[in-house]
């Protein structure tokens, strides 16, 4: 698999900086059945928090779903907790940190967008504030202004967020989804600066659209969701006009400080 390249920062192109693509680009040939591809750990987003003091840190990871983030810092963590609207994704979190053994994370049914961060904190008392506050492909307005609030001067604000061409060729955008000025608005009126704005890309390419849709947008659960919700109608009406391109992942990795 080609090694993600770096582009011309936007800066350069007349768009805020510092602000970088990291795009990957692969041609699709018909193999073993595939799946599309499921969200992992942006790398890029981990060492931007490990540059964080995280041994002695209270992190809140909003959105948490089934506690894939959190749990991953939770061993360098002083304390970690984890807030989701689903009841099913949050005891799932929790079975897998007792599993793991990790006694300094908990993970709580909250709908971040609505709740007092400060609620979240642990009820003895031993972190006063939020030290860290950090979400994984769950982001919108409310909780980039929530968290500003929870944060004192000099803390961090890191997560990884939909960026708008996320699957753009289906021809609806997600409501959660970010372009860079935009998201660089949001987080300058709510009190941040931002450190690092980069977006990672993986786009593929097909031959024919016979052979995309007869090999890659197959089966599954997220293809089911598309066809219910129009998007897949949207994709074959751009491969019809002659796509041969689809972005696979398009996902923008921020790390913003509060100012005072």
């Amino acid at each position: 698999m080609p090694q993600p390249q770096a582009l011309v920062p936007l800066g350069a192109r007349g768009m805020i900086s510092p602000c970088s693509y990291y795009i990957e680009r692969r041609r699709f040939r018909p193999g073993p059945p595939p799946t599309l591809p499921q969200p992992q750990l942006s790398p890029r987003l981990l060492r931007l928090i490990h540059a964080e003091p995280l041994a002695t840190a209270a992190v809140l990871d909003l959105g948490c779903g089934t506690g894939r983030l959190a749990l991953a810092l939770a061993p360098h963590a002083a304390w970690v907790c984890g807030a989701d609207w689903s009841e099913a994704a949050v005891l799932a979190a929790r079975r897998q940190a007792a599993a793991a053994g990790l006694t300094n994370c908990e993970f709580r049914i909250a709908d971040a967008e609505a709740i007092d961060y400060d609620a979240l904190l642990p009820a003895a008392g031993a972190f006063p504030r939020w030290d860290l506050i950090v979400a994984h492909l769950c982001m919108a307005d409310a909780m980039i202004e929530r968290a500003a609030q929870a944060l004192a001067a000099g803390h961090c604000l890191c997560f990884v967020a939909f960026h708008g061409d996320q699957w753009s060729e289906t021809g609806r955008r997600s409501r959660f989804a970010y372009d860079e000025e935009q998201l660089a608005q949001v987080l300058a009126a709510a009190g941040f600066r931002v450190e690092f704005l980069g977006v990672e890309q993986e786009i593929v390419s097909f031959e024919s659209a016979e052979i995309a849709f007869s090999h890659y947008f197959t089966a599954g659960d997220l293809v089911q969701r598309w066809q219910e919700d129009g998007r897949l109608e949207g994709l074959r009406s751009y491969f019809a006009a002659g796509g041969r391109t689809f972005t696979a992942k398009s996902h923008v990795i921020v790390k913003a400080r509060r100012v005072a």
